[in-house]
């Protein structure tokens, strides 16, 4: 059932926001910075620490002359979840 079911209140900036992918990790950084975001063979990070990771990798990216509307792809053979180890 829609949350909003029976309301007349619609969505509004005070009521709604939507999440992308990038607000969702920012805010959950900042809301529950040391619940586990991924775990992946053993190795747990919190969210803060993979918004941090993030954050040094984007900041790479952006000392090698990538911008905001720079599109950065990634391709790998049968893909498992993987973190920057090197991005610092």
């Amino acid at each position: 059932m829609d949350a909003t079911a029976g309301s007349t209140l619609g969505k509004s900036a005070a009521n709604y926001h939507a999440l992308s992918p990038i607000s969702f990790l920012n805010r959950t950084a900042k809301v529950f910075p040391q619940r586990t975001a991924v775990v992946y063979h053993g190795v747990r990070r919190s969210y803060r620490q993979f918004a941090e990771r993030c954050e040094r990798l984007c900041a790479f990216l952006g000392s090698q002359g990538l911008g905001a509307d720079d599109v950065v792809s990634r391709f790998e053979h049968q893909n498992q979840i993987q973190l920057p180890k090197n991005a610092s």
